[in-house]
């Protein structure tokens, strides 16, 4: 109970929510005296009460939320519950509190997680979409994403995600069928991951690995998207194909036999030792070479030699595939396969 601006009697859960022990400790204490210096809006706690407790003596009554400050010195936030009474000829201002300090903690996690979801979002160099689930339109995206459609000065909410495709995937499977069938993949499983192929606003197409996670939204099902383009990816790789064919080019040109073999397991072999040997690739890769071509008397030189990665010239008896015998000069060095 407040009286020109002083708390005269409360009960023991008022004394409780404080961490106090004694009405005598809260007795002539304005409510401000139990309160920190600003509210959360950043007003002066004094102030602000002063002007709650007079707008419930002009109303008849107020509710609003409030934060305390107890014993301990940790924050009490409450719903308080404000209505004047008049005795005895004196106003007499009743207050409730409803402690909502787990519901606030709660709210500020949430609205913490929302920031970071909010940071990350904006910040990601990934495109990022939202996808409303039953009109398959995007709802909202992130900075990266208007960039990488070509988006920059258009709004991208609403458009249809397949108009982010060409007509075709690679496979010429249509690009909306596909769709479909991811999106069904990510509401079933929560999770689908699979590459793609995009297209810009200026008619440019490029490769890109999506991640799509079922979402929801109030209720309504949502789907985000993240698209990395890996154009540079797909280039590497292309330029690593070219190259190695390249090797096996110049490596099935060459007059000698070449063999890369891991402790005599056959990594690789070019055509000349196929033929030299009577051998098919597919017969030699994943089979001991040693074993299958050097002769039993010239073995436990052929694993000495790559052992210690010797790489001095030698000469050994080998066998090829039909038995005959054929006297071979070995050179060999160390190889990252």
């Amino acid at each position: 109970l407040v009286m020109d601006g002083k708390i005269i009697d409360c009960n023991t859960k008022a004394l409780e929510l404080l961490g106090m022990t004694s009405k005598k400790k809260l007795i002539d204490l304005n409510p401000a005296d139990i309160s920190p210096e600003r509210q959360s809006s950043g007003l002066l706690s004094r102030e602000k009460a002063e002007s709650f407790i007079n707008k419930a003596i002009t109303d008849g009554f107020i509710e609003f939320e409030w934060v305390h400050r107890k014993t301990n010195g940790k924050d009490l936030h409450v719903l308080v519950s404000l209505s004047a009474h008049e005795i005895e000829g004196n106003k007499i201002v009743h207050a409730v509190w409803t402690d909502i300090t787990e519901r606030k903690k709660t709210e500020e996690a949430l609205i913490e997680s929302e920031k970071r979801f909010r940071a990350i979002f904006m910040g990601s160099s990934d495109g990022i979409l939202l996808i409303d689930g039953e009109t398959e339109t995007i709802i909202d995206c992130n900075p990266r994403a208007l960039e990488m459609f070509g988006y920059e000065n258009k709004d991208l909410t609403n458009v249809m995600i397949s108009d982010l495709s060409p007509l075709l995937q690679a496979d010429g499977v249509p690009s909306k069928d596909k769709g479909i069938e991811h999106l069904i993949k990510a509401y079933s499983n929560e999770y689908d991951r699979f590459e793609w192929l995009h297209q810009c606003t200026n008619g440019e197409m490029f490769p890109a690995e999506i991640m799509l996670s079922r979402v929801d939204l109030g209720g309504e099902k949502a789907i985000l998207a993240t698209v990395r383009d890996i154009t540079h990816n797909k280039q590497a790789e292309f330029k690593l194909k070219q190259s190695e064919e390249r090797y096996r080019n110049l490596a099935d040109m060459a007059f000698e036999g070449i063999l890369i073999h891991d402790n005599g397991t056959t990594l690789d072999v070019n055509l000349t030792f196929c033929k030299m040997f009577g051998y098919d690739r597919d017969e030699l890769i994943g089979k001991n070479a040693i074993n299958m071509i050097i002769h039993k008397e010239y073995r436990a030189l052929a694993y000495l030699k790559a052992k210690t990665q010797d790489i001095s010239t030698y000469e050994a008896l080998s066998i090829k595939k039909d038995d005959s015998l054929l006297w071979i000069e070995i050179f060999g060095k160390p190889y990252i396969h």
